[in-house]
């Protein structure tokens, strides 16, 4: 509590925050300046201004330490600075932040509204990251399953080598296709963002044993499309195995390439959407597709669809 009726007084509580910045904010509750990340939380309600008030945490710090317990406020005054926050979700509609904002070390943060260009996020003592929101307009920290979270180009390419789980964190332009290596198990995560590949290219080239998922329901890998069972020495991958479980794959060239294109090895659809401005699914090569219809799987009616053998299951 804090005894307010005299000039000098001590604020504590049971956290043993003591000897912090204090202020009254706009509605008149007495505020403390979070500077641990076990003291950005709200203690009990304020009662009314007087001796023994209870205090609130402040949920927001900023470098000069002043604490705030609206986190929007905080953004707005300190625009190109670094607001460390202790909520877990933040709408930023109608903000114009371009600073970073820091998340305590075992913290998490939804953004929501967030600005296409993407925000400046510092993880813990991390270096800041841009995150870019996915199709929902959301940023989110919080990594699917346990999985390794994926941000860049550099940390795709590398985890795309060997077996293992992993989540897309952010939006990726893939520059050169990764190539998936034979007998390799992969779990990836689309999250809900994209994979785009430039220069007319497949982003992703499996010849291991890939299952991708989609926990957001809004993932896409568009480029040449997405391919399966081909060897970069040119030879076919036999035993390429893939698994779809959700995504939606664009091929976006009306001249080659196709959302899907199977060579060789086994190809499992559980749900997903394919879109060939050139081909939807091609499998001219002697591979084998499986098709499960009761889940939600489209195919472009537009696009053509080229197959030599699909077994419905």
């Amino acid at each position: 509590g804090s005894a307010l009726n005299s000039d000098k007084f001590t604020i504590g509580s049971a956290k043993g925050v003591y000897d912090k910045e204090v202020y009254i904010d706009y509605n008149g509750n007495y505020v403390i300046a979070a500077t641990e990340p076990s003291e950005g939380i709200e203690a009990d309600v304020a009662k009314i201004p007087g001796t023994n008030d209870y205090l609130y945490y402040s949920k927001v710090k900023t470098e000069g330490q002043l604490g705030y317990t609206d986190v929007k406020k905080a953004l707005k005054d300190n625009k190109s600075g670094k607001v460390t926050v202790y909520v877990d979700e933040i709408d930023m509609e109608g903000i114009n932040f371009t600073g970073t904002i820091v998340v305590p070390e075992g913290n998490d943060i939804t953004i929501i509204n967030a600005p296409a260009d993407g925000v400046n996020v510092q993880m813990g003592s991390d270096d800041p990251v841009v995150l870019t929101p996915n199709a929902s307009g959301t940023i989110t920290t919080e990594v699917p399953g346990g999985a390794t979270p994926i941000t860049d180009f550099a940390s795709l390419k590398t985890a795309l080598q060997q077996a293992g789980s992993y989540a897309l964190m952010n939006n990726i332009t893939v520059t050169e296709q990764i190539e998936i290596p034979v007998r390799t198990k992969i779990t990836f995560d689309l999250n809900g963002y994209t994979i785009t590949a430039s220069g007319g290219i497949y982003p992703i080239n499996n010849n291991g044993d890939l299952t991708i998922n989609d926990s957001k329901n809004c993932g896409v890998v568009e480029g040449l499309g997405l391919r399966t069972g081909y060897d970069s020495r040119n030879t076919r991958a036999a035993s390429a195995k893939l698994t779809i479980n959700g995504g939606t794959f664009k091929n976006v060239n009306p001249d080659e390439g196709a959302a899907l294109y199977v060579y060789q090895g086994h190809v499992y659809i559980n749900a997903g959407k394919f879109y060939g401005q050139n081909i939807a699914i091609s499998n001219t090569e002697g591979g084998y597709i499986y098709i499960n219809y009761e889940d939600d799987v489209n195919v472009n009616d537009v696009a053509k669809l080229e197959n030599e053998y699909v077994d419905i299951i």
